[in-house]
C-alpha cells in the first residue's frame, strides 16, 4: 500500500492500530489466538510491538502523514472481552483476544510513548531538549492546586485550569493548566446539540495553554468538555460542561 501512494503521490494514514494480546494494566502478553497471559514488564510490552510500530512510521515518514493508536481497554467492553483460555473467534472470545492498549495503564509504556510523540516527526512536537510537559518532571509541591478535581466548571475559580472559548485572532478552544503540567489534554464538543467531536488540543510552549482552532458559525451554541492526565497521574480527568454561544 505505501508503494502504491509512493508512486500516485499520495499520502497514507494508519488509521488503526494498537498491540494485541498485550495488557498493559495487567502487565503481560499473550498469544493472540488463545488468551494465555504470561507476565511482562512495560518495557517488554512497549518492545513488543509500539517500538516497532514507531520505528516503522519514522522509516516510511515520506508517504505516512497520519497515524491513530487506539487507546482503549478492550478487556472492559463486551464485544471485546476475551475469557482466560479462550481461543479467538471462539466461545467466550467471539472478536480476537485483544487486551488493554492503554498506554497510560504502565508508567513505562506511557513514558516511552510521551517521549515519541514529543520527537519532531509529529506535528506537537518538538527538537527541544527540555519541555514542561515532560511526565518525568514534578509539579511544583508546594502548589495548593489538586489537579484531580475538576471543580465546577463554571469559572468560580475552584477549577485547577482556565479555560475559554476565543475569537481573536480566530476562534479556539483553549485550555491552561493552573500551576501543573498535563501530559495531554483533550476535548469534546457539539454544535447546536449535535454529533460530539473529539480532538486533542495542542501545547504551546509560549503562553504554556493548550489550544484547538475551531470554526463556529454566527449564533451557533457550542457546548465543551476536556479530559486531561496530570503528569502526576495515571488516569484521566473529565471537566463539567461548558457552553458558549458564538457571537
Amino acid at each position: 500500500m505505501l508503494d502504491f501512494a509512493r508512486s500516485h503521490g499520495k499520502p497514507a494514514m494508519v488509521a488503526e492500530a494498537a498491540p494485541q494480546g498485550a495488557r498493559t494494566g495487567a502487565g503481560s502478553t499473550s498469544c493472540i489466538f488463545t488468551n494465555s497471559p504470561a507476565p511482562a514488564s512495560g518495557q517488554a510490552i512497549w518492545d513488543g510491538c509500539h517500538a516497532g510500530y514507531f520505528d516503522w512510521v519514522n522509516t516510511n515518514k515520506d508517504v505516512i502523514r497520519a497515524a491513530a493508536y487506539i487507546n482503549t481497554d478492550w478487556d472492559s467492553q463486551t464485544q471485546w472481552q476475551c475469557s482466560p483460555g479462550a481461543q479467538a473467534s471462539g466461545p467466550g472470545c467471539a472478536n480476537g483476544n485483544w487486551g488493554d492498549s492503554r498506554v497510560q495503564a504502565n508508567a513505562t509504556v506511557l513514558n516511552n510513548f510521551v517521549a515519541e510523540i514529543k520527537k519532531p516527526l509529529w506535528s506537537t512536537g518538538s527538537s527541544r531538549s527540555t519541555d514542561p510537559t515532560d511526565p518525568t518532571g514534578p509539579t511544583d509541591p508546594t502548589d495548593p492546586t489538586d489537579p484531580t478535581d475538576p471543580g465546577d466548571g463554571g469559572g468560580s475559580g475552584t477549577e485547577p485550569y482556565t479555560q475559554s472559548v476565543v475569537t481573536s485572532p480566530a476562534t479556539a478552544i483553549r485550555f491552561t493548566p493552573k500551576n501543573f503540567e498535563a501530559t495531554f489534554v483533550t476535548v469534546q464538543y457539539r454544535m447546536y446539540g449535535g454529533a460530539p467531536q473529539n480532538y486533542f488540543l495542542t501545547y504551546d510552549r509560549a503562553t504554556g495553554r493548550w489550544e484547538l482552532p475551531v470554526t463556529v458559525p454566527h449564533g451557533a451554541t457550542l457546548t465543551y468538555s476536556f479530559n486531561y492526565q496530570p503528569t502526576t497521574q495515571t488516569s484521566q480527568i473529565t471537566t463539567p460542561v461548558m457552553t458558549w454561544t458564538a457571537p
